[in-house]
Protein backbone atom coordinates (compact mmCIF):
# COMPACT_ATOMS: atom_id res chain seq x y z
CA UNK A 1 0.00 0.00 0.00
CA UNK A 2 2.95 2.49 0.72
CA UNK A 3 4.93 1.61 -2.39
CA UNK A 4 1.34 2.29 -4.47
CA UNK A 5 1.08 5.33 -2.75
CA UNK A 6 4.50 6.44 -3.38
CA UNK A 7 4.54 5.80 -6.98
CA UNK A 8 1.02 7.44 -7.37
CA UNK A 9 2.26 10.47 -5.52
CA UNK A 10 5.41 10.39 -7.76
CA UNK A 11 3.77 10.22 -11.37
CA UNK A 12 1.13 12.89 -10.09
CA UNK A 13 4.13 15.14 -9.13
CA UNK A 14 6.02 14.71 -12.34
CA UNK A 15 2.97 14.84 -15.13
CA UNK A 16 0.21 16.75 -12.77
CA UNK A 17 1.79 18.90 -9.98
CA UNK A 18 -1.14 20.89 -9.58
CA UNK A 19 -3.42 17.64 -8.31
CA UNK A 20 -0.13 16.12 -6.23
CA UNK A 21 0.09 19.55 -4.35
CA UNK A 22 -3.49 19.87 -3.92
CA UNK A 23 -4.14 16.26 -2.73
CA UNK A 24 -6.72 16.00 -5.05
CA UNK A 25 -6.38 12.38 -5.52
CA UNK A 26 -6.58 10.94 -2.37
CA UNK A 27 -9.20 14.00 -1.04
CA UNK A 28 -12.06 12.96 -3.94
CA UNK A 29 -10.96 8.82 -3.15
CA UNK A 30 -11.68 9.46 0.46
CA UNK A 31 -14.86 11.16 -0.01
CA UNK A 32 -16.23 9.16 -2.54
CA UNK A 33 -15.76 5.48 0.37
CA UNK A 34 -17.18 7.94 2.68
CA UNK A 35 -19.98 9.04 0.28
CA UNK A 36 -21.03 4.96 -0.66
CA UNK A 37 -20.94 4.81 3.67
CA UNK A 38 -23.28 7.44 3.87
CA UNK A 39 -25.49 6.28 1.32
CA UNK A 40 -25.46 2.55 2.96
CA UNK A 41 -26.31 4.39 6.26
CA UNK A 42 -29.21 6.20 4.44
CA UNK A 43 -30.49 3.13 3.28
CA UNK A 44 -30.47 1.18 6.26
CA UNK A 45 -31.81 3.75 8.61
CA UNK A 46 -35.71 3.00 7.81
CA UNK A 47 -35.17 -0.47 7.48
CA UNK A 48 -37.37 -0.93 10.94
CA UNK A 49 -41.26 0.49 9.88
CA UNK A 50 -41.27 1.77 13.65
CA UNK A 51 -39.19 4.71 12.81
CA UNK A 52 -41.86 5.55 10.00
CA UNK A 53 -44.21 6.26 12.86
CA UNK A 54 -43.07 9.16 13.82
CA UNK A 55 -43.77 12.48 11.83
CA UNK A 56 -40.90 13.46 9.06
CA UNK A 57 -39.18 11.18 9.16
CA UNK A 58 -37.23 12.32 5.76
CA UNK A 59 -35.41 14.37 8.48
CA UNK A 60 -34.11 11.31 10.00
CA UNK A 61 -30.50 12.25 9.11
CA UNK A 62 -30.67 15.22 12.09
CA UNK A 63 -32.13 12.91 14.18
CA UNK A 64 -30.71 9.69 14.43
CA UNK A 65 -26.69 11.37 14.88
CA UNK A 66 -25.95 11.37 11.29
CA UNK A 67 -25.54 14.92 11.04
CA UNK A 68 -23.01 15.18 13.76
CA UNK A 69 -20.71 11.92 12.50
CA UNK A 70 -21.01 14.16 8.77
CA UNK A 71 -19.87 17.18 10.56
CA UNK A 72 -16.91 15.75 12.06
CA UNK A 73 -15.79 13.87 9.23
CA UNK A 74 -16.00 16.96 7.21
CA UNK A 75 -13.91 18.96 9.85
CA UNK A 76 -11.31 16.37 10.12
CA UNK A 77 -10.95 15.61 6.55
CA UNK A 78 -10.69 19.66 5.69
CA UNK A 79 -7.74 19.74 9.18
CA UNK A 80 -6.35 17.44 7.70
CA UNK A 81 -5.80 18.45 4.11
CA UNK A 82 -4.76 21.77 4.58
CA UNK A 83 -2.42 20.37 6.55
CA UNK A 84 -0.68 18.74 4.23
CA UNK A 85 -1.84 21.76 1.48
CA UNK A 86 -0.10 24.02 3.36
CA UNK A 87 2.89 22.42 3.48
CA UNK A 88 3.80 23.34 -0.07
CA UNK A 89 2.84 26.83 -1.96
CA UNK A 90 4.37 27.02 -5.69
CA UNK A 91 2.73 30.46 -6.13
CA UNK A 92 4.52 32.15 -2.55
CA UNK A 93 7.93 30.18 -4.25
CA UNK A 94 7.32 32.44 -7.20
CA UNK A 95 6.96 28.64 -9.12
CA UNK A 96 5.96 29.72 -13.09
CA UNK A 97 2.20 29.80 -13.54
CA UNK A 98 -0.06 31.54 -15.36
CA UNK A 99 -3.75 32.48 -14.44
CA UNK A 100 -5.74 29.67 -15.67
CA UNK A 101 -3.36 27.41 -13.13
CA UNK A 102 -4.47 30.13 -10.20
CA UNK A 103 -8.00 29.35 -11.54
CA UNK A 104 -7.54 25.78 -11.57
CA UNK A 105 -6.58 26.04 -7.87
CA UNK A 106 -9.31 27.79 -6.49
CA UNK A 107 -11.87 25.17 -8.80
CA UNK A 108 -9.92 21.92 -7.07
CA UNK A 109 -10.41 24.04 -3.51
CA UNK A 110 -14.35 24.56 -4.39
CA UNK A 111 -14.46 20.74 -5.47
CA UNK A 112 -12.51 19.26 -2.48
CA UNK A 113 -14.04 20.99 -0.33
CA UNK A 114 -17.80 20.20 -1.80
CA UNK A 115 -17.11 16.62 -2.17
CA UNK A 116 -16.12 16.66 1.72
CA UNK A 117 -19.62 18.42 3.31
CA UNK A 118 -22.05 17.02 1.32
CA UNK A 119 -22.81 13.55 2.87
CA UNK A 120 -26.26 14.68 3.21
CA UNK A 121 -27.14 14.39 -0.22
CA UNK A 122 -25.93 10.48 0.02
CA UNK A 123 -27.44 9.65 2.63
CA UNK A 124 -30.73 10.92 1.53
CA UNK A 125 -30.24 9.54 -1.66
CA UNK A 126 -29.71 5.85 0.56
CA UNK A 127 -33.00 6.77 2.02
CA UNK A 128 -34.87 7.35 -0.95
CA UNK A 129 -33.71 4.07 -2.81
CA UNK A 130 -35.14 1.93 -0.09
CA UNK A 131 -37.97 3.63 0.21
CA UNK A 132 -38.75 3.64 -3.64
CA UNK A 133 -37.79 0.04 -3.60
CA UNK A 134 -39.66 -1.50 -0.54
CA UNK A 135 -42.86 0.40 -0.77
CA UNK A 136 -43.51 0.43 -4.54
CA UNK A 137 -46.35 2.64 -5.56
CA UNK A 138 -48.99 0.11 -6.33
CA UNK A 139 -49.04 -2.07 -3.28
CA UNK A 140 -48.97 1.35 -1.48
CA UNK A 141 -51.38 2.54 -2.77
CA UNK A 142 -53.63 -0.91 -1.67
CA UNK A 143 -52.36 -0.33 1.91
CA UNK A 144 -54.05 3.22 1.71
CA UNK A 145 -57.31 1.79 0.25
CA UNK A 146 -57.51 -0.92 2.69
CA UNK A 147 -57.02 1.36 5.61
CA UNK A 148 -59.68 3.92 4.45
CA UNK A 149 -62.19 0.86 4.13
CA UNK A 150 -61.01 -0.16 7.47
CA UNK A 151 -61.34 3.21 9.16
CA UNK A 152 -65.20 2.89 9.90
CA UNK A 153 -64.30 0.78 12.34
CA UNK A 154 -61.33 2.05 13.99
CA UNK A 155 -64.08 3.30 16.52
CA UNK A 156 -62.11 5.92 18.08
CA UNK A 157 -64.05 8.52 18.32
CA UNK A 158 -67.93 9.59 19.04
CA UNK A 159 -68.00 12.59 17.26
CA UNK A 160 -66.51 10.90 13.96
CA UNK A 161 -70.15 8.87 13.72
CA UNK A 162 -72.75 11.75 14.66
CA UNK A 163 -74.94 13.06 11.70
CA UNK A 164 -72.66 15.99 11.12
CA UNK A 165 -70.27 13.68 8.99
CA UNK A 166 -72.62 12.78 6.52
CA UNK A 167 -71.87 13.69 2.89
CA UNK A 168 -73.60 10.90 1.08
CA UNK A 169 -76.02 10.10 -0.24
CA UNK A 170 -77.93 13.24 -1.97
CA UNK A 171 -78.76 16.06 -0.62
CA UNK A 172 -76.05 15.73 1.86
CA UNK A 173 -73.28 16.03 -0.60
CA UNK A 174 -74.66 19.76 -0.59
CA UNK A 175 -75.44 20.53 2.86
CA UNK A 176 -73.92 22.44 5.45
CA UNK A 177 -74.38 20.94 8.94
CA UNK A 178 -74.98 23.57 11.83
CA UNK A 179 -73.15 22.46 15.02
CA UNK A 180 -73.13 25.61 17.24
CA UNK A 181 -75.77 26.15 19.95
CA UNK A 182 -75.28 29.73 19.08
CA UNK A 183 -75.69 29.70 15.11
CA UNK A 184 -78.68 27.37 15.04
CA UNK A 185 -82.07 28.59 14.78
CA UNK A 186 -84.47 26.82 17.15
CA UNK A 187 -87.25 28.07 15.03
CA UNK A 188 -86.84 25.67 11.85
CA UNK A 189 -86.13 22.26 11.72
CA UNK A 190 -83.16 20.77 13.89
CA UNK A 191 -81.98 17.17 15.65
CA UNK A 192 -80.88 16.58 18.99
CA UNK A 193 -78.55 13.81 20.33
CA UNK A 194 -77.74 13.77 24.18
CA UNK A 195 -76.21 17.78 24.52
CA UNK A 196 -75.45 18.01 21.02
CA UNK A 197 -77.78 20.04 18.04
CA UNK A 198 -77.67 19.69 14.18
CA UNK A 199 -78.96 21.45 11.47
CA UNK A 200 -78.66 21.00 8.07
CA UNK A 201 -78.30 24.44 5.32
CA UNK A 202 -78.23 24.63 1.60
CA UNK A 203 -75.45 26.93 0.65
CA UNK A 204 -75.19 30.09 -1.41
CA UNK A 205 -72.10 31.15 -3.33
CA UNK A 206 -70.30 34.07 -4.53
CA UNK A 207 -66.81 34.17 -6.29
CA UNK A 208 -64.05 36.63 -6.28
CA UNK A 209 -60.86 37.03 -8.60
CA UNK A 210 -57.86 35.63 -6.62
CA UNK A 211 -55.60 38.80 -7.41
CA UNK A 212 -58.13 41.30 -6.60
CA UNK A 213 -58.03 43.15 -3.06
CA UNK A 214 -58.53 40.59 -0.08
CA UNK A 215 -62.40 40.57 0.75
CA UNK A 216 -62.42 39.92 4.40
CA UNK A 217 -65.92 40.39 5.18
CA UNK A 218 -66.76 37.80 2.65
CA UNK A 219 -64.02 35.38 4.26
CA UNK A 220 -65.79 36.22 8.10
CA UNK A 221 -68.79 35.18 6.95
CA UNK A 222 -68.43 31.90 4.68
CA UNK A 223 -68.20 28.29 6.16
CA UNK A 224 -66.32 27.41 3.65
CA UNK A 225 -64.06 28.64 1.16
CA UNK A 226 -62.61 27.14 -2.34
CA UNK A 227 -59.58 28.30 -4.82
CA UNK A 228 -60.34 27.04 -8.40
CA UNK A 229 -57.92 28.30 -10.86
CA UNK A 230 -57.59 32.12 -10.99
CA UNK A 231 -60.68 32.26 -8.62
CA UNK A 232 -62.07 31.96 -4.99
CA UNK A 233 -65.30 30.42 -4.43
CA UNK A 234 -67.17 31.85 -0.95
CA UNK A 235 -69.96 29.98 0.41
CA UNK A 236 -72.47 30.37 2.86
CA UNK A 237 -74.79 29.14 5.06
CA UNK A 238 -78.46 29.76 3.11
CA UNK A 239 -81.99 28.07 3.79
CA UNK A 240 -82.63 25.33 6.44
CA UNK A 241 -83.40 21.86 4.84
CA UNK A 242 -85.48 19.08 6.01
CA UNK A 243 -83.30 15.92 5.91
CA UNK A 244 -86.09 13.53 8.05
CA UNK A 245 -87.15 11.03 5.70
CA UNK A 246 -82.87 10.74 4.67
CA UNK A 247 -81.83 9.84 8.52
CA UNK A 248 -82.01 6.56 9.39
CA UNK A 249 -81.28 8.02 13.12
CA UNK A 250 -79.92 10.61 14.89
CA UNK A 251 -77.42 8.26 17.09
CA UNK A 252 -74.04 7.82 16.10
CA UNK A 253 -74.03 5.21 13.57
CA UNK A 254 -70.92 3.23 11.35
CA UNK A 255 -72.88 4.68 8.54
CA UNK A 256 -72.23 8.12 8.95
CA UNK A 257 -68.62 7.90 9.14
CA UNK A 258 -67.05 10.26 6.15
CA UNK A 259 -63.34 11.05 7.18
CA UNK A 260 -60.69 10.18 4.78
CA UNK A 261 -57.95 7.98 6.73
CA UNK A 262 -55.05 8.95 4.38
CA UNK A 263 -55.04 10.53 0.77
CA UNK A 264 -51.95 9.48 -1.27
CA UNK A 265 -50.96 13.04 -2.71
CA UNK A 266 -48.57 11.00 -5.18
CA UNK A 267 -51.00 8.93 -6.92
CA UNK A 268 -54.19 10.80 -6.79
CA UNK A 269 -53.19 13.69 -8.31
CA UNK A 270 -54.63 13.65 -11.48
CA UNK A 271 -58.05 11.91 -9.98
CA UNK A 272 -58.40 15.12 -7.85
CA UNK A 273 -57.76 17.99 -10.18
CA UNK A 274 -61.44 18.46 -10.20
CA UNK A 275 -63.01 17.34 -6.50
CA UNK A 276 -64.33 20.07 -4.44
CA UNK A 277 -61.69 21.28 -1.46
CA UNK A 278 -63.67 23.02 0.91
CA UNK A 279 -61.73 24.33 3.87
CA UNK A 280 -64.24 25.64 7.07
CA UNK A 281 -63.60 29.22 8.00
CA UNK A 282 -65.96 29.20 11.14
CA UNK A 283 -64.12 31.19 13.55
CA UNK A 284 -66.06 29.20 16.58
CA UNK A 285 -64.59 25.74 15.02
CA UNK A 286 -66.52 22.82 12.61
CA UNK A 287 -64.85 19.74 10.95
CA UNK A 288 -62.69 20.80 7.74
CA UNK A 289 -64.60 19.11 5.14
CA UNK A 290 -60.89 18.44 3.36
CA UNK A 291 -61.94 16.59 0.38
CA UNK A 292 -65.50 16.43 -0.07
CA UNK A 293 -65.57 13.83 -3.28
CA UNK A 294 -63.21 11.61 -1.73
CA UNK A 295 -65.27 11.47 1.93
CA UNK A 296 -68.46 11.20 -0.24
CA UNK A 297 -66.69 8.55 -1.94
CA UNK A 298 -65.46 6.64 1.35
CA UNK A 299 -68.80 7.05 2.74
CA UNK A 300 -70.51 6.07 -0.08
CA UNK A 301 -68.42 2.47 0.01
CA UNK A 302 -68.98 2.20 3.53
CA UNK A 303 -72.81 2.82 3.83
CA UNK A 304 -72.51 -0.35 0.61
CA UNK A 305 -70.94 -2.80 2.74
CA UNK A 306 -72.65 -2.15 5.81
CA UNK A 307 -76.06 -2.33 3.58
CA UNK A 308 -74.93 -6.12 1.89
CA UNK A 309 -74.50 -7.35 5.68
CA UNK A 310 -71.90 -9.70 5.12
CA UNK A 311 -69.98 -10.88 8.23
CA UNK A 312 -67.98 -13.13 6.18
CA UNK A 313 -66.38 -9.75 4.05
CA UNK A 314 -66.15 -7.57 7.32
CA UNK A 315 -64.12 -10.03 9.09
CA UNK A 316 -61.89 -10.41 5.92
CA UNK A 317 -61.44 -6.42 5.57
CA UNK A 318 -60.80 -6.23 9.09
CA UNK A 319 -58.26 -9.64 9.23
CA UNK A 320 -56.54 -7.63 6.35
CA UNK A 321 -55.73 -4.89 8.56
CA UNK A 322 -54.26 -6.52 11.38
CA UNK A 323 -51.88 -8.06 9.00
CA UNK A 324 -51.65 -4.73 7.29
CA UNK A 325 -51.06 -3.23 11.25
CA UNK A 326 -48.87 -5.96 12.05
CA UNK A 327 -46.21 -5.35 9.04
CA UNK A 328 -46.07 -1.96 10.22
CA UNK A 329 -45.34 -2.93 13.66
CA UNK A 330 -48.88 -0.90 14.47
CA UNK A 331 -49.29 -1.35 18.34
CA UNK A 332 -52.97 -2.82 18.94
CA UNK A 333 -54.25 -5.87 21.12
CA UNK A 334 -57.34 -6.61 18.10
CA UNK A 335 -58.26 -9.86 17.25
CA UNK A 336 -60.42 -10.46 14.09
CA UNK A 337 -63.52 -12.33 16.10
CA UNK A 338 -63.00 -9.48 18.98
CA UNK A 339 -63.30 -6.81 16.93
CA UNK A 340 -66.02 -7.87 14.72
CA UNK A 341 -67.96 -8.54 17.61
CA UNK A 342 -67.32 -4.72 19.04
CA UNK A 343 -68.75 -3.40 15.60
CA UNK A 344 -70.87 -5.76 14.26
CA UNK A 345 -74.68 -4.91 15.03
CA UNK A 346 -76.61 -6.11 12.09
CA UNK A 347 -79.90 -4.09 12.77
CA UNK A 348 -78.47 -1.04 12.07
CA UNK A 349 -75.12 -0.58 12.89
CA UNK A 350 -74.84 1.93 15.92
CA UNK A 351 -71.72 2.42 17.83
CA UNK A 352 -71.84 0.25 20.59
CA UNK A 353 -68.19 -0.17 21.82
CA UNK A 354 -65.28 2.25 21.17
CA UNK A 355 -61.32 1.17 20.59
CA UNK A 356 -58.33 3.62 22.12
CA UNK A 357 -56.49 5.44 19.91
CA UNK A 358 -53.50 4.28 21.96
CA UNK A 359 -51.75 1.87 24.35
CA UNK A 360 -51.99 3.24 27.93
CA UNK A 361 -50.71 1.80 31.68
CA UNK A 362 -53.76 1.66 32.93
CA UNK A 363 -54.81 0.05 29.56
CA UNK A 364 -58.07 2.03 30.03
CA UNK A 365 -58.76 5.90 29.22
CA UNK A 366 -61.98 7.45 30.63
CA UNK A 367 -62.85 11.18 31.65
CA UNK A 368 -62.67 11.48 35.28
CA UNK A 369 -63.34 14.69 36.27
CA UNK A 370 -66.71 16.42 37.42
CA UNK A 371 -69.43 18.32 35.30
CA UNK A 372 -69.42 15.27 32.61
CA UNK A 373 -71.52 16.32 29.39
CA UNK A 374 -73.44 13.52 28.23
CA UNK A 375 -71.22 12.71 25.47
CA UNK A 376 -68.38 12.19 27.35
CA UNK A 377 -70.22 9.94 29.80
CA UNK A 378 -70.99 8.13 27.08
CA UNK A 379 -67.69 7.80 26.14
CA UNK A 380 -66.85 6.21 29.60
CA UNK A 381 -69.51 3.66 29.23
CA UNK A 382 -69.01 2.55 25.32
CA UNK A 383 -64.93 2.33 25.63
CA UNK A 384 -63.06 -0.74 26.46
CA UNK A 385 -59.71 -2.15 26.80
CA UNK A 386 -59.11 -2.56 23.10
CA UNK A 387 -56.61 -0.35 21.50
CA UNK A 388 -54.82 0.62 18.25
CA UNK A 389 -52.01 3.28 17.37
CA UNK A 390 -54.01 4.07 13.68
CA UNK A 391 -52.03 7.84 13.42
CA UNK A 392 -48.44 5.63 12.99
CA UNK A 393 -50.29 4.57 10.67
CA UNK A 394 -51.10 7.61 8.82
CA UNK A 395 -47.68 9.05 9.75
CA UNK A 396 -46.24 5.57 8.10
CA UNK A 397 -48.10 6.41 4.77
CA UNK A 398 -47.63 10.38 4.69
CA UNK A 399 -43.61 9.35 5.48
CA UNK A 400 -43.75 6.75 2.45
CA UNK A 401 -45.17 9.74 0.44
CA UNK A 402 -43.22 12.78 1.26
CA UNK A 403 -39.81 10.50 1.03
CA UNK A 404 -40.77 9.53 -2.29
CA UNK A 405 -41.94 13.18 -3.90
CA UNK A 406 -38.93 14.85 -2.49
CA UNK A 407 -36.32 15.29 -4.40
CA UNK A 408 -32.84 14.75 -3.39
CA UNK A 409 -30.84 17.47 -4.81
CA UNK A 410 -33.52 20.61 -3.46
CA UNK A 411 -32.98 24.05 -2.60
CA UNK A 412 -30.74 23.43 0.19
CA UNK A 413 -27.93 22.76 -2.21
CA UNK A 414 -27.65 26.44 -2.53
CA UNK A 415 -25.92 26.57 0.96
CA UNK A 416 -23.77 23.74 0.20
CA UNK A 417 -22.48 25.33 -3.07
CA UNK A 418 -22.02 29.23 -1.52
CA UNK A 419 -20.09 27.29 1.72
CA UNK A 420 -17.79 25.72 -0.45
CA UNK A 421 -16.86 28.73 -2.75
CA UNK A 422 -16.48 30.89 0.04
CA UNK A 423 -14.32 28.69 1.72
CA UNK A 424 -12.33 27.92 -1.23
CA UNK A 425 -12.23 31.98 -1.22
CA UNK A 426 -10.70 32.13 1.62
CA UNK A 427 -7.69 29.39 0.85
CA UNK A 428 -7.29 30.96 -2.10
CA UNK A 429 -6.43 34.41 -0.68
CA UNK A 430 -4.56 32.48 2.05
CA UNK A 431 -2.09 30.72 -0.68
CA UNK A 432 -1.98 33.67 -2.78
CA UNK A 433 -1.54 37.01 -0.61
CA UNK A 434 -0.59 35.01 2.15
CA UNK A 435 -1.78 35.52 6.21
CA UNK A 436 -0.76 38.87 7.22
CA UNK A 437 -2.77 40.66 4.03
CA UNK A 438 -5.49 37.99 5.30
CA UNK A 439 -6.09 39.24 8.37
CA UNK A 440 -5.73 43.08 7.72
CA UNK A 441 -8.50 42.01 5.39
CA UNK A 442 -10.69 41.38 7.83
CA UNK A 443 -9.75 43.86 10.23
CA UNK A 444 -10.38 46.58 7.02
CA UNK A 445 -13.90 44.90 6.17
CA UNK A 446 -14.63 44.92 9.98
CA UNK A 447 -13.75 48.95 9.95
CA UNK A 448 -15.79 49.74 6.59
CA UNK A 449 -19.38 48.13 8.30
CA UNK A 450 -19.10 49.85 11.39
CA UNK A 451 -18.17 52.89 9.41
CA UNK A 452 -21.14 52.69 7.17
CA UNK A 453 -23.51 51.83 10.01
CA UNK A 454 -22.92 54.97 11.65
CA UNK A 455 -22.59 57.21 8.55
CA UNK A 456 -26.39 55.66 7.85
CA UNK A 457 -27.20 56.14 11.49
CA UNK A 458 -25.89 59.68 11.24
CA UNK A 459 -27.93 60.20 8.10
CA UNK A 460 -31.43 58.53 9.49
CA UNK A 461 -30.93 61.09 12.77
CA UNK A 462 -30.49 64.67 10.77
CA UNK A 463 -32.82 63.21 7.32
CA UNK A 464 -36.41 64.60 7.61
CA UNK A 465 -37.47 61.46 5.28
CA UNK A 466 -37.80 57.58 6.80
CA UNK A 467 -37.79 54.14 5.70
CA UNK A 468 -37.50 53.70 1.88
CA UNK A 469 -35.46 56.81 2.00
CA UNK A 470 -32.42 55.32 4.62
CA UNK A 471 -32.73 52.06 2.61
CA UNK A 472 -31.73 54.23 -0.52
CA UNK A 473 -29.06 55.98 0.88
CA UNK A 474 -27.42 52.76 2.62
CA UNK A 475 -27.57 50.67 -0.16
CA UNK A 476 -25.73 53.92 -3.02
CA UNK A 477 -23.30 54.12 0.06
CA UNK A 478 -22.15 50.40 -0.20
CA UNK A 479 -22.49 50.72 -3.90
CA UNK A 480 -19.89 53.58 -4.34
CA UNK A 481 -17.52 51.85 -1.86
CA UNK A 482 -17.40 49.20 -3.29
CA UNK A 483 -17.17 50.16 -6.99
CA UNK A 484 -14.24 52.40 -5.44
CA UNK A 485 -12.41 49.84 -4.58
CA UNK A 486 -12.89 47.60 -7.22
CA UNK A 487 -11.85 50.13 -9.50
CA UNK A 488 -8.71 50.76 -7.13
CA UNK A 489 -8.24 46.75 -7.50
CA UNK A 490 -8.97 46.67 -11.08
CA UNK A 491 -6.74 50.04 -12.33
CA UNK A 492 -4.96 51.87 -9.95
CA UNK A 493 -3.63 49.01 -7.87
CA UNK A 494 0.05 48.95 -9.23
CA UNK A 495 0.22 52.65 -7.59
CA UNK A 496 -0.24 51.17 -4.09
CA UNK A 497 2.53 49.52 -1.89
CA UNK A 498 1.66 45.96 -2.34
CA UNK A 499 0.27 44.93 1.54
CA UNK A 500 -2.17 47.79 0.92
CA UNK A 501 -2.74 46.48 -3.15
CA UNK A 502 -3.52 43.03 -1.33
CA UNK A 503 -6.00 44.17 1.05
CA UNK A 504 -8.11 45.60 -2.06
CA UNK A 505 -7.14 42.92 -4.07
CA UNK A 506 -8.90 40.19 -0.81
CA UNK A 507 -11.74 42.71 -0.57
CA UNK A 508 -12.40 42.44 -4.56
CA UNK A 509 -12.27 38.44 -4.00
CA UNK A 510 -14.73 38.14 -1.32
CA UNK A 511 -16.87 40.83 -1.96
CA UNK A 512 -17.80 40.79 -5.51
CA UNK A 513 -20.70 38.69 -5.91
CA UNK A 514 -22.28 40.61 -2.81
CA UNK A 515 -21.75 43.81 -4.85
CA UNK A 516 -23.31 42.61 -7.99
CA UNK A 517 -26.01 41.08 -5.55
CA UNK A 518 -26.30 45.04 -4.55
CA UNK A 519 -26.77 45.82 -7.53
CA UNK A 520 -29.52 43.63 -8.96
CA UNK A 521 -31.29 44.81 -5.24
CA UNK A 522 -30.53 48.68 -5.88
CA UNK A 523 -32.44 47.99 -9.46
CA UNK A 524 -35.38 45.92 -7.71
CA UNK A 525 -35.87 48.46 -5.69
CA UNK A 526 -36.65 50.99 -7.83
CA UNK A 527 -38.52 48.52 -10.48
CA UNK A 528 -41.04 47.91 -6.83
CA UNK A 529 -41.05 51.58 -6.17
CA UNK A 530 -42.63 52.48 -9.62
CA UNK A 531 -44.91 49.71 -9.64
CA UNK A 532 -46.14 51.36 -6.30
CA UNK A 533 -46.35 53.86 -8.21
CA UNK A 534 -48.43 53.14 -10.84
CA UNK A 535 -50.61 50.97 -9.27
CA UNK A 536 -51.67 54.09 -6.39
CA UNK A 537 -52.30 55.96 -9.66
CA UNK A 538 -54.42 53.36 -11.34
CA UNK A 539 -56.67 52.04 -8.17
CA UNK A 540 -59.65 51.16 -10.64
CA UNK A 541 -57.97 49.27 -13.02
CA UNK A 542 -56.54 45.45 -12.99
CA UNK A 543 -53.10 45.56 -13.34
CA UNK A 544 -50.48 42.52 -13.59
CA UNK A 545 -47.83 41.77 -11.84
CA UNK A 546 -45.16 44.02 -11.87
CA UNK A 547 -42.01 42.88 -13.75
CA UNK A 548 -39.19 42.64 -10.37
CA UNK A 549 -35.78 41.72 -11.71
CA UNK A 550 -34.68 39.69 -8.37
CA UNK A 551 -38.05 38.04 -7.73
CA UNK A 552 -38.35 36.92 -11.86
CA UNK A 553 -35.79 34.05 -11.33
CA UNK A 554 -36.23 33.75 -8.08
CA UNK A 555 -33.02 30.55 -6.96
CA UNK A 556 -32.20 30.72 -9.70
CA UNK A 557 -30.18 34.17 -9.26
CA UNK A 558 -28.21 31.46 -7.08
CA UNK A 559 -27.14 29.29 -9.92
CA UNK A 560 -26.25 32.54 -12.23
CA UNK A 561 -24.25 34.17 -9.48
CA UNK A 562 -22.26 31.11 -8.87
CA UNK A 563 -21.43 31.54 -12.69
CA UNK A 564 -20.49 34.84 -12.37
CA UNK A 565 -18.09 34.17 -9.17
CA UNK A 566 -16.32 31.47 -11.15
CA UNK A 567 -15.89 33.52 -14.63
CA UNK A 568 -14.48 36.52 -12.36
CA UNK A 569 -12.06 33.96 -9.99
CA UNK A 570 -10.98 33.18 -14.00
CA UNK A 571 -10.29 36.87 -15.05
CA UNK A 572 -9.57 38.20 -11.92
CA UNK A 573 -6.29 35.55 -11.32
CA UNK A 574 -4.46 37.83 -14.02
CA UNK A 575 -4.98 40.74 -11.69
CA UNK A 576 -3.46 38.47 -8.79
CA UNK A 577 -0.54 37.70 -11.14
CA UNK A 578 0.34 41.47 -11.62
CA UNK A 579 -0.25 41.91 -7.97
CA UNK A 580 2.40 38.91 -7.30
CA UNK A 581 5.10 41.10 -9.83
CA UNK A 582 5.23 44.03 -7.86
CA UNK A 583 8.21 44.70 -5.47
CA UNK A 584 7.76 45.31 -1.88
CA UNK A 585 8.64 49.21 -2.01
Amino acid sequence: MKKFIYRTNQYLLEKHPLIWNTKTLWMLSTSFVLHIFFYIFGFISLTNPETLHYRRADNIFFENGAVFFSVMISILMLVIWLIYLFKNNAFKSFYPTNHFDLFKQFALYFTIIFCCTTFYYSFQSGLKTYIVNTYDNETIKDEIALANKTAPFFSENITDYTIDNLVYPEPFNSLFCETNDDHIDYAGVYYHFLNNDYQFYSLSKKTRKANTSYVDSLYRNSVYTMKKDSSIIYYFKDKIIDVTDNLKSTEPSYYNYSDVFYSNRSNNDDNNKNSLVLYDQYDYGHKNRTDLKLSSFIQRENQELLTRNNPNEIKEILSNFIDLANKYKIKHNLTTNGWFDLCYTPMDFKLKALIQDEYRINNNRRYNHDNLTKTQKLYNELVTEYYLESDNLNNAFENIDDIKKTEVISENIHLFLWLSYFMAIIIFIFRTTGLKPLLFTTVVIGLLIIIVGLIVALYSYISISRGQSIEYFASYLVLFIGSTILFITLFLNGKLRKTIAAIFLNISLVGFIPYIFLIVGIISMHQKDACRDTRYLQLTEETEDCFVLIEYLSFYWSYIFFIIAFIFVLFFSKVILKWKAMTEA
